[in-house]
């Protein structure tokens, strides 16, 4: 799947501002932690770098995308 425009950008930064808020609720054992930690931790560097990139229009904030 290709994204061609901002707004399909701007979409799928909410996909992935989903994510991070799903794994962020979630409270496995001891042994998973460490995985779930670093799984947020990746999505959470990949939603910031692709804001650097500027490929998200200039009204996508991650931090409101639910309201």
């Amino acid at each position: 799947m290709r994204f061609s425009t901002t707004e399909e950008w701007d979409e799928a930064g909410g996909v992935l501002q989903t994510m991070i808020a799903t794994l962020m609720s979630m409270h496995l054992e001891t042994e998973q932690k460490d995985d779930l930690l670093r799984a947020r931790q990746l999505l959470q560097e990949a939603q910031y770098c692709l804001q650097r990139l500027g490929v998200y229009s200039q009204d996508f904030d991650p931090s409101i995308f639910f309201y």
